[in-house]
């Protein structure tokens, strides 16, 4: 509730509303709390009336999905949007399509009790990881940033690498090692360094695919076994 409440207000419906809050987000943002307070109020009779939703419930389940749309098309663009909209037509219309793509089809009941009144749409296993374990290396990743531990990192590598010809794409790499190991997190890694990193990156050449395939790569490498973890491979070419 409270990032969806958020997100209202910092990222802007268009990009001419850049750094400002128009009213109508304001309304979005204190929209998306009736759904979720709704649904505390009397949560086990909620979850109860997943199979038969009331009036109210289709009411602000439809509300909510619309909300969710509108900011994941706010924060990430069109195509997630795009994707799921495309699925929830297909739940509806699938009694009309030809083999092998038709289905018995699901009635607005079925749809919102099972995205909004039941653990498995909307408030399913990635709500439940994302808010209580990635959410935690994240703050720890924003923490090494906006303390100076990240830039000291960056700085410590592209001391040690900076000489060379590719020192900032190195300079990456051993970045990516020292904060890493540290936060365990990919997400908190990529964030970090992406956002201090990327303008060296830039500025010694990079192009925009090669920087992002330095900062995927920075978000899993730590995290990958050294070659002794391996196991050992035999020799005989029949192996």
């Amino acid at each position: 509730m409270f990032v969806l409440f958020l997100s209202f207000l910092v990222f802007p419906s268009f990009k001419r509303y850049k750094n400002r809050i128009i009213w109508y987000d304001f309304l979005l943002s204190l929209l998306s709390i009736a759904p979720i307070v709704f649904m505390l109020v009397d949560f086990d009779q909620f979850i109860y009336r997943s199979v038969v939703p009331n009036f109210w419930d289709k009411v602000l389940g439809i509300i909510l999905i619309l909300l969710i749309l509108e900011a994941t098309r706010r924060t990430t663009g069109w195509i997630m949007p795009t994707i799921v909209i495309a699925f929830l037509v297909y739940a509806f219309v699938g009694p009309q399509l030809p083999a092998p793509w038709t289905h018995r089809g699901y009635d607005i009941d079925r749809v919102v009790g099972h995205m909004y009144m039941t653990l498995e749409g909307i408030f399913g296993v990635p709500i439940d990881v994302s808010s209580t374990f990635i959410i935690l290396f994240t703050i720890w990743g924003a923490f090494l940033e906006f303390s100076g531990a990240g830039k000291f990192f960056i700085d410590f590598s592209f001391a040690a690498m900076g000489g060379k010809a590719t020192g900032a794409g190195r300079t990456v790499t051993l970045a990516s090692f020292l904060l890493g190991g540290p936060s365990g997190s990919g997400v908190a890694t990529t964030v970090t360094l992406g956002s201090v990193a990327y303008p060296m990156l830039a500025k010694a050449g990079y192009s925009r695919d090669a920087a992002g395939g330095f900062f995927q790569r920075a978000g899993s490498e730590p995290f990958s076994p050294p070659p002794s973890w391996e196991r050992p491979r035999s020799s005989s070419p029949n192996s």
